[in-house]
């Protein structure tokens, strides 16, 4: 049981309500109940409050952090009592359960998460926000498991090269029981944190974007026909003696061709390509 004054304080907090919450009465005495345990969504719980004073909603469900950064889904029912001026609100904690950050295992979820970079803490997971919800994570957490359910470090982690400015861009294949391009988007946060955006595209709708991205690449540094077609195919991988036979020229005229490309992009090599195109 908590009790809570007209502004939404802590006047009470019962020892049942302490250990469903995981706050103790002295860290909590006075503060603003939703402030302290649900910040992010603290706006939209005062309106709930206001209502519940007035006896038109009694319950409400929200995620609270606790001091040891643990996140909980709440679900409370309120019964408002006294007069105008003296009025109070006893919360009855009917639920609180811990919300776990499963791996991510549906490769059609958009998705962002957010880790430190500090150097003894590197991948700690801070939060996740999935759809407008956030949960928030632990420093004993690290995103390669808790995300992705990975032993140990991605190898094509976007952070995992200090020196390389922001943003940066990792893509990667997921196969499943259809096949998804996975593209993460790492930007810094200051100092110490990084926040990774991942946007889930099916191949289809991944390659259509890359073709897009070619034919504006060629337009811009004014490729002829076959130059265009020269890079479609080394973006795609294909050796340069595949690309000789598919487009009917020798090995020379492709080499010939390949170096124009690189020059009139200003990249350095093959892969240095890709870069352009993400």
């Amino acid at each position: 049981m908590v009790v809570l004054d007209e502004c939404g304080r802590v006047q009470h907090l019962s020892s049942a309500a302490e250990a469903a919450l995981g706050w103790s009465r002295e860290a909590i005495q006075g503060s603003e109940f939703f402030a302290r345990l649900s910040p992010v969504s603290a706006a939209s719980a005062r309106s709930w409050l206001q209502e519940a004073f007035l006896g038109i909603h009694r319950r409400h469900t929200f995620e609270a952090t606790t001091p040891d950064a643990r996140t909980l889904h709440v679900a409370i029912e309120a019964n408002p009592f006294g007069v105008p001026g003296q009025r109070g609100l006893l919360v009855l904690v009917e639920s609180a359960s811990e919300v776990q950050l499963a791996p991510e295992t549906d490769r059609a979820v958009d998705f962002e998460y957010r880790v430190s970079i500090v150097p003894a803490e590197f991948g700690s997971l801070l939060s996740r926000s999935d759809g407008g919800r956030v949960a928030f994570g632990s420093k004993q957490q690290r995103c390669h498991q808790a995300i992705f359910g990975r032993d140990s470090r991605c190898t094509d982690c976007p952070l995992k090269n200090p020196d390389e400015p922001w943003p940066r861009v990792a893509v990667r294949v997921e196969t499943d029981s259809q096949r998804f391009i996975k593209v993460l988007h790492a930007s810094s946060r200051g100092p110490t944190e990084a926040q990774i955006s991942v946007r889930s595209l099916p191949e289809t709708t991944y390659g259509a974007l890359q073709e897009a991205r070619i034919r504006q690449l060629a337009a811009q540094a004014k490729l002829s026909g076959r130059e265009h077609d020269i890079l479609k195919y080394l973006l795609m991988g294909r050796a340069v003696q595949d690309i000789a036979t598919i487009l009917g020229i020798t090995r020379r005229t492709v080499r010939f061709h390949q170096q124009n490309v690189l020059t009139k992009l200003g990249a350095d090599s093959r892969l240095d390509l890709m870069r352009l195109i993400l």
